[in-house]
């Protein structure tokens, strides 16, 4: 996708995610958009997508594991700042 190559990821998502609603089962898109949203450090989307990737080619999911591993870096980041705020209620 030249948009992506462009760095215009949000365009580049558009059409990834109109892709997907075509081709819901076809690897090469679903890591499309696992790379686009890396890239836009959207993490929490990295790891719900690559989880598929996974299921429906393993193989590709090797190739470009670097993408789960950062996924769970931030959300192992996250975790320690959710544990680190105090909620409570005034009356």
């Amino acid at each position: 996708n030249i948009y992506y190559s462009k760095q215009e990821l949000d365009i580049a998502l558009n059409y990834y995610d109109r892709a997907y609603d075509q081709k819901p089962n076809d690897p090469s898109i679903v890591l499309a958009i696992a790379k686009a949203n890396f890239d836009k450090e959207n993490y929490g989307t990295v790891k719900e997508i690559f989880a598929k990737l996974e299921e429906l080619s393993p193989e590709l999911a090797d190739r470009f594991s670097y993408l789960s591993s950062k996924a769970d870096e931030e959300t192992r980041a996250s975790a320690q700042f959710i544990r680190d705020i105090v909620v409570w209620s005034e009356e």
